[in-house]
Formats: structure tokens, sequence, C-alpha cells
């Protein structure tokens, strides 16, 4: 293993900690990915990839700020794990920390004992999309209000959706193909 990816799952992992104890994501560990990532691209090569996928999911998480969906740490923590990862593998990344993400969402919601009304919730505002009737967003949150209790932290997802696809690539190329 490269000592680049050890940095790079070494500091993922400290920031998906923090995410975990304390529903925030330091600036330190996120900006440093960045600049980190970006640089690792440079020397391999790759700078314009590492660029375009530190923008890309950059934008991405500030459509989903706008929507009440997640927190500025998220952001710059997507758009580092792009700057890494590039615009495809931070999609795949995406994909696993959502999957993750609402896995965790269901069990919590269950927790609470707010899984149907949230359920229906969820239902009423997907029927507004086709109907075009405005619904509020999932999440409020009034001025002065800390995290919601049913929020989750989905940087602690993004670390897990990156051990997992890191795990994954490793069984594919290690174990899978070398049987064939």
């Amino acid at each position: 293993m490269k000592w680049p990816l050890v940095l790079f799952l070494v500091l993922v992992t400290a920031c998906g900690i923090y995410d975990f104890l304390s529903m925030r994501v330091p600036n330190c560990l996120t900006v440093s990915l960045i600049f980190i990532g970006l640089a690792y691209r440079a020397w391999t090569g790759d700078w314009w990839g590492g660029f375009w996928g530190a923008l890309v999911w950059f934008v991405i998480g500030v459509a989903m700020v706008a929507t009440g969906g997640m927190g500025g740490g998220d952001v710059k923590f997507m758009a580092a794990i792009g700057a890494w990862a590039g615009v495809y593998g931070g999609l795949l990344v995406f994909a696993a920390a959502s999957l993750i993400g609402a896995a965790w969402a269901v069990v919590k919601l269950a927790r609470l004992g707010l899984l149907k009304q949230k359920l229906l919730y969820l239902f009423y505002w997907c029927s507004s999309v086709f109907t075009g009737i405005r619904q509020p967003l999932l999440v409020e949150k009034t001025p002065g209000e800390g995290v919601p209790r049913e929020a989750i932290p989905f940087a602690a997802c993004l670390a897990a959706g990156v051990w997992a696809l890191a795990i994954a690539l490793w069984y594919a190329r290690y174990v899978w193909f070398m049987r064939y």
C-alpha cells in the first residue's frame, strides 16, 4: 500500500470519528485533505482530475446545504474526497455513503419513534415534485437551534463509504482477480 493512500485513509478516518462524536468536521482536516489531495494528484500527473473532482463535489455539496441536507463541514469533506478520488471515484464514495446513511437514518428514526412520521412526510414531499404543490424541507431547523436530533453525521458515512470502497477495490484486485 502506498503511503499517500495510508495518509488519506488516516485523515478520512479522523474526520469520520470527529463528526461521529461531535456532529462537526474540523476545517484543519478537510482543508488539509483538499490541498494534499491536489498535490498528490499533481505529483501523479492528473492535477485536473483532482481539481474537477474537488470542484464538482463542492458544488454538489453546496446544493445539498441549500436544501438542508447537510452541513458546511460535509461539503468541504466531499470536496476533499473529490480531490483524491476524482469525479467518478467521488460518485462511488457518495453512493456508498448514501446507502450507509439511509440505513443509519432508518434505524435512528425507528429508535426515536419518528420513522412512520418521516416516511409519510417524505412521501408527501416527493409527491409535491410531481404535483407542483410546495412542501417544506425534510429537516427544518429554527435559528438558534442546534443540530436536529434525527440528524445523521454524514461525514462519518462518507468515511465509511471510503473504507467500503477501499476494501472492495482491495478484494477485487488481490483476491478475486488472482483466482482467474
